[in-house]
């Protein structure tokens, strides 16, 4: 669940850059873009081992009860 989450993220804040001024009410970054920037570079860091994670936990109930 995490993966799709912070996969989703990712993709809003490609799409709609100023997300996080409007959802919190603060500007971290001042306009400048940059704090947007970190978001889209950190959340594939955590969706890709989220995913994987969930694929093998997955893998590993389906071999055993299936």
């Amino acid at each position: 669940m995490l993966g799709l989450i912070t996969g989703v993220m990712a993709i809003v804040t490609l799409i709609w850059h100023d997300w996080i001024e409007v959802i919190i009410d603060v500007d971290p970054d001042k306009g400048n873009g940059s704090a947007e920037w970190v978001v889209v570079l950190i959340l594939p860091i955590v969706t890709a081992p989220s995913i994987a994670g969930a694929r093998s936990e997955w893998r590993r109930v389906w071999l055993v009860h299936g």
